[in-house]
């Protein structure tokens, strides 16, 4: 994870992406495997020695040793903690074999890819990979997100109890800026950024920062991040684990039915790089006005409101982060923003962008829907402000038009 700060005024609101903690290449494996530093990183275990190949190479989690395919299964098994593989590992050469598949499903499709957008995140890694959010869910999440799922979720053990597929938070008393999933013997598998560059990787728990050969490079845009904070990796951390029965928040108010329109429409747009098209810049101000409007009620449920606040974050931060590298990362971007902006502030014809306009307008009057000619309406007051600006007060024009 490291931390990104971009700033992007004048259109989409600056932001700081403090904790900033796919594009998937096949399994290649081979008859044989060659071993090397230049290759892999090796980590001895108890029983075997376990070789990860190094980013941009291929998918394959080795384990050396001179034990038979069934002595290293129930050895790698008993690392991980799967059970249900039925198969011996491959061998790929002398005292060497594949065992990718011995460890957990997430760990195993994940290892060594990367995500083909920008989002995903430290803190959605080890969500997904410990049950703490839906395996589809792969976007950022903020911190004020991880916290509250975290609170209400997990329970935090000791070091002693830590084992593998729990959850590390580093510097866990301070800034909580990195997470991983604990593997026990001194290694995590963790996403180290919030860019589409830091794939899915498997490290020692003591070199999360550290620079891997065949890394991606922040170039062409290492002006928009900071060098990490070692002091996070040696500071005070903290353990947690899934409870057996725990359950996400949810809910049928009309705010929490909106959010959640909005998070599985961002889970299709992001990854398909559509963000700009079918939510539009516009959505970043329509969301910090939702955040607002949250704040601002009194909830039966206090938990609840948190919750959606936070959720929010993590959706807003999601589309500027998708915004700015469709858009903005570019050529065109840097020397035409005025017209960029004008071109995609918003779509009256986006089905995205109309799912959010009712989502809105239910939340002020819930027992009534809007209608076509309603959305045609409201539209033609949108089109009346300054599209290269694309600053519009939504609430309050969907809120003026139901009220009059």
């Amino acid at each position: 994870m490291l931390r990104v700060v971009i700033v992007f005024s004048l259109v989409l609101s600056s932001i700081t992406l403090t904790p900033a903690c796919g594009h998937s290449r096949g399994s290649n494996a081979t008859a044989t495997v060659e071993l090397s530093n230049a290759t892999h990183a090796c980590y001895q275990l108890a029983n075997f020695e376990l070789c990860v190949p190094h980013p941009g190479r291929d998918r394959v989690i080795v384990a050396r040793s001179h034990m038979s395919a069934e002595e290293i299964k129930v050895a790698v098994t008993k690392f991980s903690g799967v059970t249900e593989s039925n198969t011996l590992p491959n061998a790929l050469g002398p005292d060497t074999y594949d065992v990718t598949s011995l460890f957990p499903s997430f760990i195993a499709s994940h290892f060594n890819t990367l995500a083909n957008f920008s989002g995903p995140n430290c803190y959605n890694t080890a969500l997904l990979a410990t049950g703490g959010l839906p395996q589809e869910d792969r976007r950022y999440v903020s911190q004020e997100e991880f916290d509250l799922i975290l609170s209400q979720q997990y329970e935090e053990i000791t070091p002693d109890q830590a084992k593998f597929g729990d959850v590390l938070v580093y510097d866990a008393r301070g800034s909580r800026e990195h997470v991983a999933v604990y593997l026990g013997q001194n290694l995590i598998f963790h996403k180290k950024g919030v860019l589409k560059g830091y794939g899915y990787r498997i490290t020692a728990i003591d070199n999360a920062y550290e620079y891997e050969p065949g890394e991606w490079t922040e170039s062409p845009i290492k002006m928009l991040l900071l060098p990490a904070d070692n002091g996070v990796i040696a500071a005070p951390r903290a353990y947690y684990r899934l409870r057996e029965k725990s359950s996400s928040m949810q809910s049928n108010h009309p705010v929490a039915r909106l959010i959640e329109q909005s998070r599985l429409d961002l889970l299709e747009a992001g990854p398909n790089w559509r963000v700009h098209k079918d939510f539009g810049i516009i959505s970043e101000g329509i969301y910090a006005q939702i955040k607002k409007y949250i704040d601002g009620q009194i909830f039966e449920d206090p938990n609840l409101k948190n919750f959606l606040s936070a959720r929010l974050t993590s959706l807003k931060d999601q589309i500027y982060l998708s915004i700015d590298e469709a858009l903005f990362q570019t050529p065109r971007g840097m020397t035409r923003r005025d017209e960029i902006i004008g071109e995609f502030c918003f779509s009256e014809s986006s089905p995205t962008l109309n799912r959010l306009i009712d989502g809105i307008a239910l939340s002020y009057r819930p027992e009534t829907p809007l209608t076509a000619d309603d959305h045609t309406k409201l539209f033609q007051t949108f089109s009346s402000y300054d599209k290269s600006r694309c600053q519009l007060p939504v609430l309050d024009i969907v809120k003026d038009y139901l009220t009059k």
